[in-house]
């Protein structure tokens, strides 16, 4: 039975260490499947549980109180504040999603450059009047882009490049945190209605915690749907379409969607790690050669991926 890979990654995390073996498991991930599952990468099991519980302490207010931190109008564009159920569609043939979810990120002050020039998808963080809430999300999102900074590491090998290529792409990166609450999915939910529909990620790599509970599907290069089995001392990796551009394709931007339970609540948070907005990526050279001509013409970040999100948003 095909199953998404399981690769140990400690050697990325340990200095002096050889990493020829892990850029070797990461290159078969990424033209395979495009997602793996990684442990030994550092995220402190203690962190982890305490950012799902202040994730759930969140998702348990009221909703009048969660609609005081949402995406209005000035957050919107941002992507900073809640989303409530049903607000984005990443499928068009399906329902809209049905989940809600808190997004975050770098949080800016008003004074900034990027936030005074209206740069979308920067800005302040819209926290909820929650105590303890802020330092421990705080915490795991920085402790997450670290993780992230270090994989692409490993990835700039696994494509034969100097392994800090990617750092000139995320001096002010666009790191999106994601906490997700999919509620139990009713028996009489309408039409094709799923925790999140059919969808690739954005933009370069995506760090994914989840619960216990699953529901997270994979598809497959035959069109099928493999389950990626929830496992607490392991972060789910993906790979977006940045990075299939980047490749020329031999990496993938694989489609992936949660079925909610219809029993119990499901509860992830996903960092997207997108690189800068001004950042303009083009086929790697290593990519490239007599039976691989290139693929993608040049692609600029921000403007690739403000057309994803404004096309995800059910107003």
């Amino acid at each position: 039975m095909r199953a998404v890979p399981v690769v140990d990654v400690g050697d990325l995390f340990t200095p002096g260490s050889d990493r020829s073996e892990v850029a070797r498991r990461l290159r078969t991930a990424g033209e395979e499947y495009g997602f793996l599952s990684v442990v030994n990468h550092g995220l402190d099991p203690a962190l982890r549980a305490a950012a799902f519980t202040q994730a759930a302490r969140f998702f348990a207010l009221p909703t009048e109180v969660k609609q005081r931190s949402r995406m209005d109008t000035e957050g919107l564009f941002a992507n900073r504040g809640y989303d409530g159920l049903a607000s984005r569609q990443l499928d068009a043939r399906t329902m809209p999603d049905l989940m809600e979810s808190f997004m975050l990120g770098v949080d800016l002050p008003p004074d900034d450059p990027l936030v005074l020039a209206g740069t979308p998808m920067h800005g302040p963080n819209r926290w909820p009047e929650l105590d303890g809430f802020k330092p421990v999300i705080d915490a795991y999102h920085e402790a997450v882009q670290h993780i992230a900074r270090t994989l692409l590491e490993g990835f700039a090998l696994s494509l034969g490049i100097d392994e800090g290529f990617f750092r000139d792409f995320h001096r002010q990166p666009i790191a999106s945190l994601r906490l997700l609450h999919y509620p139990p999915r009713p028996e009489a939910t309408p039409g094709e209605q799923l925790g999140i529909g059919a969808h690739t990620d954005w933009g370069a790599i995506t760090v994914l915690t989840q619960d216990g509970v699953g529901g997270l599907q994979v598809q497959d290069r035959d069109g099928g749907w493999l389950s990626v089995s929830p496992r607490e001392d392991a972060l789910v990796i993906n790979l977006g379409d940045l990075m299939e551009v980047w490749t020329n394709g031999r990496y993938r931007s694989t489609l992936h969607r949660v079925i909610g339970d219809p029993m119990r609540d499901r509860y992830s948070i996903a960092l997207f790690f997108d690189l800068d907005w001004h950042g303009r990526i083009e086929v790697l050279p290593t990519c490239v050669d007599t039976d691989h001509p290139v693929r993608y013409a040049e692609t600029a970040v921000g403007a690739h991926l403000m057309g994803k999100f404004a096309a995800s948003v059910v107003y």
